[in-house]
């Protein structure tokens, strides 16, 4: 059973009254101790700060990988079989999955969308591969995200955006992702398609086909919640 969990608002309703330890990157040691976990669970993105320090105090550490997708469907296959729960594993796979050929089904045969996703920060906006999490879900769909013929190495999930590529590509759809302060983000997004009039000669605007996901399902993976996402995303790409 969870005794502990990460510091977060995103709880699912089942552990929402698990105690909270402190941001994932660096939880609260002590607290962590206080509560004598058997296994901490982790990010694999922060296994160079935490390993040390779980290692140091005495914990027995697995870091997973829950960037995509894919990785989720992967990871609770593994979770079902090493805590002897392949029943229940199953069930949830199985749910997900009806859902997933419901989706595909309804888009199979549909023209492929151009699509371009920017990832955007308080510092700089990036273009999301399809490599990322919301990318792999574009790719599933059918759609063509413009970095595909960018050469862009296995598994890098974010390249720079280059104004130059992008109008070359002249995607059909663009959707935008927010990290930080949505309404501060959303402000950001605006100056910018406004400002720049290099915005205005791509189809996806002309068409009205700039859209912002929601972020509680598109800024990192929601856990079992990426179905909804994928079915969110369904709805844009193919209205």
């Amino acid at each position: 059973m969870p005794v502990g969990m990460a510091t977060t608002a995103r709880a699912p309703e089942i552990i929402r009254d698990v105690p909270q330890v402190g941001a994932p990157r660096s939880p609260n040691i002590e607290q962590l101790r206080a509560l004598n976990p058997d296994l901490v669970i982790a990010n694999i993105l922060f296994k160079p700060a935490l390993q040390p320090i779980l290692r140091q105090h005495g914990f027995t550490a697995y870091f997973i990988d829950n960037q995509r997708y894919s990785d989720v469907i992967a990871n609770v296959e593994m979770f079902g079989r090493a805590f002897g729960r392949t029943e229940r594993s199953n069930q949830v796979l199985n749910d997900i999955r009806r859902r997933e050929a419901a989706i595909r089904q309804r888009v199979q045969g549909r023209p492929s969308p151009i699509v371009m996703i920017i990832f955007g920060t308080a510092d700089s906006f990036s273009l999301s591969t399809e490599f990322s999490y919301a990318g792999e879900m574009a790719r599933m769909l059918g759609a063509r995200n413009i970095t595909s013929g960018m050469n862009v190495p296995l598994n890098v999930q974010t390249i720079p955006l280059s104004m130059e590529n992008v109008l070359a590509a002249n995607p059909q759809v663009i959707l935008r992702i927010s990290h930080g302060n949505p309404a501060e983000m959303q402000s950001m997004f605006e100056r910018e398609f406004t400002q720049n009039p290099l915005w205005g000669t791509m189809s996806a605007v002309q068409n009205g086909r700039v859209i912002d996901l929601p972020v509680d399902l598109f800024f990192s993976n929601p856990g079992l919640a990426m179905v909804d996402a994928l079915e969110q995303l369904a709805r844009v790409l193919y209205p």
